[in-house]
């Protein structure tokens, strides 16, 4: 019983600095998430000739007052739970802050040489100087008045843990989590394309606006009113499935290698003609003419048809003139300049926009795809939409998918979204969501009757109940197929909360079993 006692009371001393490993755990998977995201790594360096990659770059990261201060915000949550962990192994308050800002230092270069080798990543010794300064601050901060703060945080755990019973947990398990699937289907609505407008004409070769020609030809354009699994796609657009069994009868299919009037055989009647224009002298050339095709009135089925399955795969097989140039390669749009959907050529890059009420906001969320045509070469494009994912196959091979999740409307609602973090603020999202779930379920079980039958049922209620009910509404709302992925994350996340919540109450029982141990 004393023994107990003194493992109770320990956790309540300074020194004893509750939370410093959840603190220290948090920082490290938060650093390595926002600095080494998406996790896509190259062998290829870029480096100057002969130069090492020990040296790093050239220190060409261009980042302002914000940049810094965000770097050394993120490192301040290391030192400060590096530092109390220091010093709960007796270390003295010089050790603590030198070791700590060292640490800091050595991660924050580790980091910079492995974004060397992260192609959407710049690294360069700024960094270093503002993140182990980061370091220091948090070091410093537990030195004043972060002791004090962590122990009043453990002494508010304890007292929560003690009133916490499996049914009032299961009051709080519940309402949280309503109010999270409320907020999910919300914001998951918001990759809807219910915002399609009617009056949208089908062009090919520019936009309705007749203002972004594009230079090329397409020969071939096929719309689905479904979306075209991966597999399938990257079989289609290698020419080996076009005409096989198991691809779905396009809603508009359209070959455009003739001449003259291309009429639609597919199932809805689609017809588009030829518009031809005169470019002015000194744009492109003296009097250059310019023609592409175009439907003669809104193509008011389509967009009905799309609205109403939530999804869409868009094939289309172009050659490209040029690739200094830009255009519109083929467009839903009105003449006043709205779009519904558009493809463009971006140089050698193609970029790909849809509206829903997400890319309608402050940012928009056009998928930039770097790197991919070559004038004068035929490229086979199939992008397909699912209600909520966006995939891309060119040639046969397929791309990072482009997530539109809950997430994004997250992201969105905190900050500018960026389309090449999409699939981050997925993740993000989940862990926002999950994790309060797991350290509810961690602190209700950590008492012995809660580990019974109706702990059991809590927690399977958090580990399976709720990561499938949010799949299931998830699904509801945008029409996509279930994903076996997500419920794992889910379950993941919830048992890495549980872990977290606990990591120090363990190591605590750890060292007061050693204590007990020695001592006898």
């Amino acid at each position: 019983m004393n023994r107990q006692n003194e493992l109770i009371d320990s956790t309540k001393r300074p020194d004893a600095c509750p939370w410093r490993n959840r603190i220290l755990l948090a920082a490290l998977v938060s650093i390595l998430f926002l600095t080494l995201y998406p996790f896509r790594f190259s062998t290829h360096a870029g480096l100057p000739v002969n130069a090492s990659p020990f040296l790093l770059g050239q220190g060409g990261k261009g980042g302002g007052p914000l940049d810094a201060f965000l770097n050394i915000l993120l490192f301040i949550p290391f030192g400060l739970g590096l530092g109390a962990e220091l010093r709960n192994r007796g270390r003295s308050w010089i050790s603590v802050v030198l070791c700590t800002w060292a640490a800091g230092a050595l991660l924050s270069y580790a980091i910079e040489f492995v974004q060397l080798y992260v192609p959407a990543r710049d690294s360069g010794w700024n960094d270093i100087f503002t993140n182990s300064t980061g370091s220091l601050i948090g070091c410093l901060f537990f030195a004043f008045p972060g002791q004090s703060i962590l122990a009043a945080l453990g002494r508010y755990e304890e007292t929560v843990a003690t009133w916490l019973s499996v049914n009032r947990a299961a009051v709080l398990l519940l309402g949280f989590l309503a109010f999270g699937f409320v907020i999910s289907a919300a914001w998951q609505a918001e990759t809807r394309i219910t915002n399609w407008d009617a009056n949208c004409r089908l062009v090919v070769g520019n936009d309705a606006t007749r203002q972004h020609f594009w230079a090329g030809q397409v020969s071939r354009l096929q719309i689905w009113d479904r979306a075209i699994p991966s597999n399938l796609a990257g079989r289609i657009t290698l020419g080996g499935a076009s005409a096989a069994n198991d691809v779905p009868l396009p809603v508009a299919s359209l070959d455009l290698s003739g001449a003259g009037p291309r009429q639609d055989p597919s199932r809805l009647s689609i017809e588009l003609s030829r518009i031809s224009a005169v470019r002015p002298q000194g744009v492109g050339g003296p009097f250059d003419v310019e023609s592409w095709l175009a439907t003669t009135a809104p193509v008011t089925e389509l967009a009905a048809d799309l609205r109403r399955t939530n999804q869409f795969s868009v094939r289309a097989v172009i050659i490209p003139d040029t690739v200094t140039s830009t255009g519109r390669i083929l467009s839903l749009s009105e003449p006043s300049g709205f779009s519904n959907l558009y493809l463009r050529q971006e140089d050698t890059g193609l970029v790909f926009w849809f509206r829903n009420a997400l890319s309608v906001k402050r940012s928009a969320l056009a998928w930039d795809i770097p790197n991919v045509v070559a004038a004068h070469q035929r490229r086979d494009v199939l992008f397909s939409f699912d209600g909520s994912v966006l995939r891309l196959c060119i040639d046969g091979k397929r791309f990072p998918e482009y997530r539109l999740s809950p997430g994004t409307a997250f992201a969105q609602f905190l900050r500018h979204v960026k389309p090449s973090e999409l699939n981050g603020y997925e993740d993000i999202y989940y862990a926002v969501l999950f994790l309060p779930v797991g350290a509810l379920l961690g602190l209700t079980l950590r008492k012995a009757p809660s580990r019974r039958v109706p702990g059991i049922l809590l927690s399977a209620v958090g580990l399976i109940v709720a990561p499938l009910i949010l799949e299931l509404i998830l699904m509801r709302v945008s029409g996509r197929t279930p994903s076996v992925g997500n419920l794992v994350q889910s379950a993941l996340v919830v048992i890495v909360g549980l872990l977290w919540i606990n990591a120090d109450s363990w190591s605590l029982r750890q060292s007061g079993s050693q204590g007990g141990a020695i001592s006898r």
